[in-house]
């Protein structure tokens, strides 16, 4: 909904200091004007791509072309980044050529016919001698037609370099804080003792082109991932079916529940050892004590582990076996269970 420039500002309004940026960074903390469309690297390691499964090759395709496309994604923001921009310098009083990157809220920017705005711009001055500017936000609403753009009169046959020398105390411009309304700005310019309102109308947008005008001139209020364009750039969509989205969402569950799990069942058997600390050389996988049968001392010390690799062993071999084989080897014509505690000796309970 379009906001018009005579209404309040609200409390927590963005204070820019034109021409002075490092005041503007100290004071607002504006972001810097560098952006980032790709996705983070904890994003794209998804659940379903680090699980272990038979479709391990298709995942692994899948993660190796988003990958790619994320490297793609970077290298347009890196040419994004670096494109040039002309900004007033307070050591040179001119304008230079920095990178895009290198706009900071509060810098005077200067851009000229057919060339892309850097950053939102609250408009100061223009080649045409009314204050308007022919602005083309095809790659902002889609809109071929161009939109008209005025730099206010009090403002506008003021040189760029009358900022740099505007008394002790800047100039200033308030605005609300940054939002996703493209089509409303709410702001107010301190100037000469007085508070003039600005309204959409005259603002710049990042991403938009100057036409029909031959150079305009604005001071940077948003930069980077806080202009407008960015804030409604919703990234790179994701091409996940809605099976997939649920897999994943049901895998970082199970996941969470094998943990939980593991650690009751650590801190259980951490208090059982305890309590049963006395009685560890004598209970089946703990024993550590020598058994004994007729006053005789047999070959037997095995611990925990030498016991359960055993179990394994014949619970492996067993599970492979006809199950006709599996009673003759598990029990003998009386029933009984046969043990063998060492390749010499058999023991019946």
């Amino acid at each position: 909904m379009p906001s018009s420039a005579g209404e309040p500002l609200p409390e927590n309004s963005r204070l820019i200091f034109i021409a002075d940026p490092a005041r503007t960074e100290r004071e607002s903390k504006p972001t810097p004007n560098s952006i980032r469309t790709t996705k983070s690297p904890a994003h794209r390691l998804r659940p379903r791509e680090t699980a272990f499964v038979p479709l391990g090759v298709v995942l692994f395709a899948t993660a190796v072309k988003d990958a790619y496309e994320d490297y793609r994604r970077h290298r347009s923001d890196k040419t994004e980044n670096n494109r040039s921009a002309s900004v007033l310098s307070t050591s040179s009083r001119s304008f230079v050529s920095v990178p895009w990157k290198h706009v900071r809220a509060g810098d005077i920017v200067r851009v000229v016919a057919n060339e892309s705005i850097p950053c939102d711009l609250a408009l100061l001055s223009t080649s045409d001698p009314t204050g308007a500017v022919f602005v083309q936000t095809i790659n902002l609403d889609g809109e071929s037609n161009l939109k008209t753009r005025y730099a206010l009169q009090e403002t506008l046959h003021r040189d760029p370099e009358y900022w740099l020398e505007y008394g002790q105390e800047p100039a200033a411009i308030r605005c609300e804080m940054p939002n996703l309304n493209i089509y409303g700005f709410r702001a107010n310019i301190e100037i000469d003792d007085r508070k003039l309102p600005l309204g959409p109308n005259n603002i710049l947008l990042r991403g938009c082109e100057i036409k029909n005008t031959e150079w305009a001139v604005g001071v940077a209020v948003y930069t980077g991932m806080e202009t407008k364009v960015m804030l409604n750039n919703s990234g790179a969509s994701s091409k996940r079916s809605r099976l997939e989205t649920r897999m994943n969402r049901e895998i970082l569950m199970l996941a969470a529940t094998m943990v939980a799990l593991c650690t009751i069942v650590a801190t259980c058997t951490g208090v059982w050892l305890h309590q049963n600390r006395d009685r560890l050389d004598t209970l089946p996988f703990y024993r550590k004590g020598l058994l004994r049968e007729n006053g005789e001392e047999l070959s037997l010390q095995w611990d925990w582990s030498g016991d359960t690799l055993r179990l394994l062993e014949v619970h492996f071999f067993v599970s492979e076996l006809h199950p006709d084989l599996t009673l003759h080897i598990h029990g003998n014509r009386e029933g009984h269970a046969v043990i063998y505690d060492d390749p010499g000796q058999e023991h019946v309970p």
